[in-house]
């Protein structure tokens, strides 16, 4: 995640969060408790180091759309009101819009039901039949959240553990995933099973799990992999020595054709981190904000830092 927010940059990943899925609780700029804070940054969007946080209802109506082909529609808490005689007195009309399209739905899908299937699937315990259930889980520092959204064909269920006053979470097993078992099992015991309805364009393909090319003949350890038709990347040449392409250009590095080679350069500049030294990559669209988030360390520092390492770079010009 972190790598994917450095591609994109914090801002795109907030206003699709923000303006697609309806997660109301993002902060783009606000003073809370005499400290400016904002979720435009690459902790908040790769990390869930959220200024606020996110409620199960914003969760929930944000992985729907893993399970009904990219189309988000707004939770809602009743269909019809209705008097004692039947009359319909108030009728909700659902308002529904495609945020992903089908076939990165279908794709994300499966990834997720790897997590409750595959043999290093954290959330395994989530299962409770032959029903599928593409899957999340998630955690905060010191375990003072815990989380679990699961999506069938039929229903997105989400457990979040927590406490008014955040301390440690203490349980000899991994929770959430159990409850929502034990809540979701007995809401789908009479209904069919059924697969979700996967994109007919996304194949299937074998892959280098080295590499992460398609299978070549040289390749000894592969796994199964589904793709958009313009996402299928080339044979594996049979060269397994990773290191040995740690010079290729970024283009090569990534696959090629994917969004590093729209970032430009000046839109970036680095800073040291004050707290832990570590070099950072500060994305120009947040100078604005008034601080900054470390994502090696976590500790959040002043924009005249920022601004005094831009000031500093126009002088080495």
């Amino acid at each position: 995640p972190a790598q994917l927010v450095e591609m994109m940059g914090p801002r795109t990943s907030f206003d699709f969060l923000k303006n697609k899925l309806n997660m109301y609780n993002l902060v783009e700029r606000e003073t809370i408790n005499g400290r400016v804070v904002t979720d435009i940054d690459r902790a908040p969007m790769a990390l869930g180091a959220l200024s606020v946080g996110v409620t199960p209802l914003e969760m929930a109506g944000a992985y729907q759309i893993f399970g009904n082909g990219g189309v988000y529609t707004e939770p809602y808490s009743y269909t019809r009101v209705e008097t004692a005689d039947g009359t319909v007195i108030l009728e909700h009309t659902p308002l529904s819009k495609r945020v992903i399209s089908s076939e990165s739905a279908t794709v994300l899908n499966h990834l997720l039901q790897g997590v409750t299937t595959g043999a290093q699937g954290t959330g395994t315990t989530a299962k409770f039949s032959a029903m599928p259930v593409a899957g999340k889980t998630g955690t905060s520092d010191n375990d003072n959240n815990q989380w679990f959204i699961g999506v069938t064909p039929y229903y997105v269920g989400v457990c979040w553990l927590g406490y008014d006053i955040p301390e440690q979470i203490r349980y000899y097993s991994y929770a959430p995933p159990i409850i929502y078992k034990n809540v979701m099992g007995p809401i789908h015991q009479n209904l069919p099973v059924v697969q979700f309805q996967d994109d007919p364009d996304v194949t299937v393909e074998e892959f280098c799990t080295i590499t992460g090319d398609l299978a070549g003949d040289d390749c000894e350890t592969t796994a199964m992999g589904w793709y958009k038709p313009s996402n299928i990347p080339p044979v594996c040449d049979g060269d397994h020595d990773v290191n040995s392409h740690e010079d290729e250009d970024d283009e090569d590095a990534c696959g090629g054709g994917c969004c590093c080679s729209s970032l430009d350069d000046d839109d970036f500049f680095e800073i040291e981190c004050p707290s832990c030294g570590e070099d950072i990559v500060i994305d120009e669209s947040i100078l604005d904000i008034g601080e900054v988030t470390c994502p090696n360390c976590g500790d959040k520092f002043s924009m005249d830092l920022v601004d005094e390492a831009e000031a500093e770079d126009e002088d080495k010009e």
